[in-house]
């Protein structure tokens, strides 16, 4: 209210920051939102998942930034984890969210950028995602505030991204966590409980989809871009982005 208050009001600096608050405001609505949707427990909206599936759906969506940055994919999905319970939107967050987080890790770094995605079995009752990069790595302090709300380590970030994962896998069951890896890095992985309704051999198909995924990305660079080491085996696929 400063630049009202003075003798020549300041119209402009008032008008801006008005500008400011409604933005802010709608900001905050639309992560409400998003907590409120984590929260509503409604069963309808969840269904029988392919895991790996819905890795490559989020590799796929976030190809362009990918290829911007330049970073090498190891995409690694196990034909025999099976298939999870949950709501698709907010799984897909998820993974996008940890994904981009990657990537701006990984943005200023010189030399070879690299991004893991894995999923694995888990007790044969479960199913652990990893996203893991090469970028500078978490600090101790920063890893015990990272999944704290409105904690963040980014200069335009609101701190609520990581909370919002963290609150979206527990309320289906499972859990996230982090940790940094030596020399250089850091790696976030989730639990899901396996939907115990469906049979895990689903996910052989959905292999084949994402290693397919892959090579076609992987033909949409140039020569020039292409890595000469380019492996497809079993079960994983490597691309350059």
């Amino acid at each position: 209210m400063r630049w009202l208050d003075r003798s020549t009001p300041d119209l402009d600096e008032a008008k801006a920051a008005f500008k400011q608050i409604v933005a802010d405001g709608h900001r905050a609505a639309a992560v409400i939102e998003s907590i409120r949707a984590i929260f509503s427990n409604d069963a309808r909206s969840r269904t029988s998942l392919d895991i790996n599936e819905m890795i490559g759906e989020a590799l796929a969506l976030l190809r362009a930034d990918l290829q911007r940055h330049r970073i090498l994919v190891q995409a690694a999905a196990n034909a025999d984890v099976p298939q999870v319970r949950g709501d698709r939107i907010q799984l897909q967050q998820v993974l996008l969210n940890l994904i981009t987080n990657a990537i701006d890790a990984m943005a200023t770094k010189d030399g070879a950028r690299l991004l893991r995605v894995r999923s694995e079995v888990h007790d044969a009752a479960g199913v652990i995602v990893s996203v893991a990069d090469n970028g500078p790595g978490i600090g101790q302090e920063e890893l015990e505030q990272i999944f704290n709300p409105l904690f963040t380590t980014k200069s335009g970030g609101m701190g609520m991204g990581l909370s919002i994962c963290r609150s979206i896998v527990e309320a289906h069951g499972g859990r996230l966590w982090v940790k940094s890896t030596k020399p250089e890095g850091a790696v976030f992985k989730f639990l899901l409980l396996a939907d115990g309704a469906t049979s895990a051999g689903a996910s052989h198909e959905s292999n084949r989809t994402i290693s397919r995924l892959v090579r076609a990305l992987k033909a949409q660079t140039s020569p020039n871009d292409r890595d000469d080491k380019v492996h497809s085996g079993e079960d994983r696929s490597w691309a350059l982005f």
